[in-house]
């Protein structure tokens, strides 16, 4: 540009003749003209290389997963069901007289059961890191939820002359449906990273917002230093669980203040129709007959230790064949099975394919309830699980108050239909 400009001058001051300057100013032009081609080729070439790096990478991931993918593929159920039922007997054991030594052990078994089972998803759904905000909803009781996360955090807190604190506003609703288990996984990791770093001193969970589609938890941490110098540590330890909030359809954003770290997180949750507790009376299920079709001894074990707490009257089967001879049996005699839980992976058959069999068959009463429990129930279909007569998808480890909440939200409902039923006229 300044070479354009002495020319140009030159031609005004007829140093050089009008010729000279035509060619000169062509020449510099062409000489700009190649010059600028070859930046936009070397700019060209270097996104290129760069693109292939990409493809690249994601080529060897490609071939990592599909080295290990027959392995994993065989043993994904064996994987996640023997973690679950880790997880359901040390819920089942927590539920007993214990001291607070006990209690503490039990817990850390209950948390390294959790932390493995993430470990699993991860592996399971590292083909699919841009999938779809998870879409299981399940009824949940959101201070049991933050209570037992507080309660097993708080005991190694108090080891590190830290506390947790927890605060719900007292309107905000206790019933909601969502991926409660991915919502513990984060505060799982929000309460990991706090006990982690030696200059956080306690840590206040707040709920006071929430609207009809969410809930706003804020974790107020108070530190030695000003938060602003450990801002870059906090981005990368916090990775996961803005992974886990985004997931769940929400945001993760820190906020820094007067020696105060604020964490905020919105979840994609929705509390239930009916938050008063008439629909929560045990008496429901009472008496109630409810059979249990699982291959893993562990995990009927379990279940029926929740149902039997509840004087449900249980009945076990770890096949198809047995269940139906089960079912058959009871309408024969009058004392028809009410609600069949019933795993989703089983030798030879699923869960939907059990329904669609149920269903099918006349002996079976069309009153039956069923609900499908699985270590994938986000990857079930729900058109499936719609056109099966299913009512509900529980992940496991299925809980016991998740367990509860649904028996009960199911026979509330059946409940509520009989009562508007019309009688009939003898007259």
């Amino acid at each position: 540009m300044f070479f354009i400009l002495f020319i140009l001058y030159q031609g005004s001051m007829s140093v050089i003749s009008e010729h000279e300057l035509s060619t000169w100013l062509a020449s510099l032009i062409l000489i700009d003209a190649v010059i600028l081609t070859i930046i936009l080729f070397l700019i060209d070439r270097q996104r290129r290389e760069e693109k292939l790096l990409k493809l690249i990478v994601s080529i060897e991931k490609e071939q990592k997963v599909a080295a290990i993918s027959p392995l994993l593929g065989k043993n994904r159920h064996d994987l996640r069901a023997s973690l679950s039922d880790i997880i359901g007997l040390s819920e089942l054991i927590i539920a007993s007289p214990l001291d607070q030594e006990q209690r503490k052990h039990i817990l850390d078994i209950q948390q390294s059961g959790r932390k493995g089972l993430e470990k699993i998803n991860h592996i399971f759904s590292y083909k699919n890191e841009n999938a779809a905000p998870l879409q299981n909803q399940e009824p949940f009781t959101l201070s049991i939820l933050i209570s037992e996360c507080a309660q097993y955090y708080g005991y190694r807190a108090n080891e590190l002359n830290k506390e947790v604190i927890v605060d719900i506003a007292e309107r905000t609703p206790e019933y909601w449906k969502g991926n409660h288990e991915q919502i513990r996984q984060l505060f799982m990791h929000m309460l990991e990273f706090y006990l982690a770093e030696t200059n956080f001193n306690e840590v206040r969970i707040n709920v006071s917002e929430f609207s009809k589609k969410s809930f706003t938890i804020v974790f107020s941490i108070t530190v030695d230093d000003s938060p602003s110098a450990i801002t870059k540590k906090i981005n990368s330890k916090l990775t996961t669980a803005k992974l886990i909030a985004e997931k769940l359809g929400g945001t993760l954003s820190i906020v820094e203040a007067n020696k105060t770290l604020l964490i905020t997180t919105t979840i994609l949750a929705a509390p239930t129709e009916n938050q008063s507790r008439h629909h929560l009376d045990l008496e429901m299920l009472k008496n109630r007959r409810i059979i249990i079709i699982d291959d893993s001894e562990t995990s009927c074990n379990v279940i029926e230790s929740y149902l039997q707490r509840w004087d449900v009257l249980t009945f076990k089967a770890h096949n198809f064949i047995d269940a139906l001879a089960i079912i058959h049996h009871q309408n024969n005699i009058g004392q028809a099975i009410d609600l069949a839980l019933i795993d989703y992976v089983m030798p030879n058959i699923n869960g939907i394919e059990v329904s669609q069999r149920l269903r099918a068959d006349t002996e079976v009463p069309d009153s039956l309830s069923i609900i499908i429990m699985s270590n994938t129930a986000s990857g079930i279909s729900p058109i499936d699980t719609k056109n099966s007569g299913i009512k509900q998808v529980l992940d496991k480890p299925v809980l016991a108050h998740t367990l509860r909440l649904v028996l009960l939200e199911e026979f509330y409902f059946l409940k509520s239909l009989q009562a508007f039923k019309p009688t009939e006229d003898h007259s």
